[in-house]
């Protein structure tokens, strides 16, 4: 089921919407085109390997877990070409999307208040740990590429994705390679100054020290990435 956004508590200008606790993540099978897609082409690329579809996808659902970050992860493990990352997203594309709609059905009463907010003139950004390449096509087939402006979908980093410049991480706000991934839902306070990592997020969502950080990481990250601080002041004014 989808959770309600977000929202600034103090002025209702300013949203964030976490799309992987929600519309990318909200079924497992919204998965099965791409693991299916994956699986013909290592099976193209070397037959002998892995020959179990099941088996497959056990193993891509555990990489998932692990390493927090599909794509890159599977290349590695299958030893696939790097250029292939955004055409077995292309070629699931439209399944994938037709199964988030599917597992999204109850709840499109969220997706429609993300355009009446839109039609409102309210700022919105959505965080996920998606590649780009799955947002650029996904998106579209949800009819959310209509509601998120491209600077408005913010990729929090995680392994194998990482941002080379400072510059880079300003425009995504919260892409922090220390912290890995932004959990939204423990993001926004009064003043929307505080980042806190709660335990309960667990491994899976790729935090350090064996899966757990400190509940306030506000003076780490503040220290390291005071832009960030500036520019969600700036946000929230």
């Amino acid at each position: 089921m989808l959770q309600t956004p977000v929202v600034h508590k103090r002025t209702s200008r300013v949203i964030f919407f976490d799309l992987d606790q929600t519309l990318v993540q909200s079924a497992a099978p919204t998965r099965e085109a791409l693991y299916e897609v994956l699986f013909r082409r290592v099976q193209e690329h070397n037959p002998t390997v892995y020959n179990n579809y099941e088996h497959f996808k056990q193993l891509c659902v555990d990489l998932s877990i692990r390493h927090n970050g599909n794509a890159r992860g599977w290349q590695m493990l299958f030893g696939l070409p790097d250029s292939w990352t955004y055409s077995v997203y292309e070629d699931a594309a439209v399944p994938m999307a037709n199964a988030v709609r599917e597992a999204c059905k109850p709840d499109q009463q969220i997706v429609d208040e993300l355009m009446e907010n839109r039609r409102r003139g309210i700022q919105q950004f959505v965080f996920t740990q998606s590649t780009k390449s799955y947002c650029d096509i996904v998106l579209p087939h949800l009819n959310l590429d209509s509601v998120f402006e491209p600077e408005e979908v913010l990729h929090v980093n995680w392994a194998g994705n990482k941002l080379k410049t400072d510059e880079e991480i300003y425009k995504q706000l919260f892409t922090i390679p220390e912290v890995r991934h932004a959990a939204l839902h423990d993001l926004v306070d009064d003043n929307l100054h505080n980042l806190r990592a709660a335990a309960k997020y667990g491994g899976c969502r790729g935090w350090l020290n064996g899966g757990t950080l400190p509940e306030d990481m506000r003076p780490y990250v503040f220290q390291h990435h005071p832009h960030i601080h500036n520019t969600l002041s700036a946000l929230a004014a």
